[in-house]
């Protein structure tokens, strides 16, 4: 995955699902809490962090993941928060849970402030990176640069 200049991010297996991917518009710091609470605690106001947690095909029955994804993704698809568990003041969440390709996704986008025609563009731009095919032919390569 190539991300946008001045994006960061990350992979890892784990961490509540599956596997989770990590983008951010600031450095991420070294953490092992499935949503990055601490590399939130980091964002400042013109912030975005992308979090991609899948669940895989075991929870697909789950009825949190009851709907069907509309692509591509946008933060206008999302229920947003502004309270949410772990959710720093003044910071915004938007969110959905979803059914593709048989596996079950959450997506989070956490915005350092209120949403705007900015940030809306730079989380939009982000979501569209997330590949959402067949898990079962996916596998994370370590040397994909993220």
């Amino acid at each position: 995955m190539r991300l946008p200049a001045g994006w960061h991010g990350r992979m890892r297996r784990g961490n509540g699902g599956v596997f989770t991917i990590t983008l951010a518009t600031f450095s991420l710091v070294a953490e092992t809490d499935a949503v990055d609470e601490r590399s939130a605690e980091r964002m400042t106001t013109g912030d975005v962090l992308v979090l991609l947690i899948g669940y895989g095909r075991g929870q697909a029955s789950n009825p949190a993941f009851r709907t069907h994804a509309q692509f591509p993704l946008t933060v206008q698809r999302m229920k947003v928060y502004s309270r949410f568990e772990h959710l720093q003041p003044g910071h915004r969440l938007a969110r959905t849970m979803f059914i593709a390709q048989g596996a079950a996704y959450d997506v989070q986008v956490q915005f350092g402030r209120p949403l705007n025609r900015f940030l809306r563009r730079e989380a939009n731009g982000a979501l569209r990176l997330l590949d959402f095919g067949d898990p079962s032919q996916q596998e994370l390569n370590r040397r994909t640069p993220c």
